[in-house]
């Protein structure tokens, strides 16, 4: 997966890590524990059809949701990840780990080893979960503890311990600027402010 999706630096795969550990429960869970029934009617998701939400609750080390996700997993892979049951295979290896590289580096908008090679895990953080869940209490401290404890060499990553949102992406997107603004921190309050 690494290498399929060019997660070939050492701060890029710290990167994906702090995120794949968050989302999969340090890598014991493959599929989301909820049902899947929150995602029900999400037109955002492609759930149009009655059932989609459990159908395609999030999978994989990413927790890949939706029907549009899954069908454009599927037809990047030549697959058919519509139906059941292969819709639950993004639950099980390889697929688990390979979708998880494809939503980073393929099925965004943007790919999300830039945002790594500049540190911005605000930014990182946004675009995998949407908001900012586990943000502070997880992701970051995850990364931060990585780098810490892993020497990479050829790194231009120096500041470990500053990441603001001023210096994200995330500051010009109102989206993310209002999300950001419910984390209890000085930087949430002039979200706000930026966001009103």
């Amino acid at each position: 997966t690494f290498e399929e999706y060019t997660i070939n630096t050492c701060i890029r795969k710290l990167h994906f890590l702090a995120q794949v550990r968050h989302e999969s429960g340090e890598l014991k869970f493959q599929e989301e524990l909820a049902s899947g029934e929150a995602y029900e009617n999400r037109t955002d998701l492609g759930n149009t059809k009655k059932g989609d939400g459990k159908r395609f609750k999030g999978r994989g080390l990413i927790q890949i949701t939706g029907r549009k996700n899954y069908t454009k997993y599927g037809i990047d892979k030549n697959m058919n990840f519509i139906n059941e049951p292969n819709n639950k295979k993004l639950a099980s290896l390889p697929f688990s780990v390979n979708s998880a590289g494809w939503y980073w580096s393929e099925c965004l908008t943007t790919n999300l080893n830039i945002f790594a090679d500049s540190d911005d895990i605000i930014y990182i953080t946004y675009r995998i979960n949407g908001g900012f869940n586990g943000y502070l209490e997880d992701r970051k401290p995850k990364l931060i503890k990585m780098i810490k404890n892993i020497n990479c060499q050829n790194s231009k990553f120096i500041n470990f311990e500053s990441y603001f949102i001023k210096n994200s992406e995330c500051w010009k997107l109102h989206d993310a600027v209002f999300k950001y603004a419910v984390l209890n921190t000085i930087e949430s309050k002039e979200c706000y402010q930026r966001y009103l």
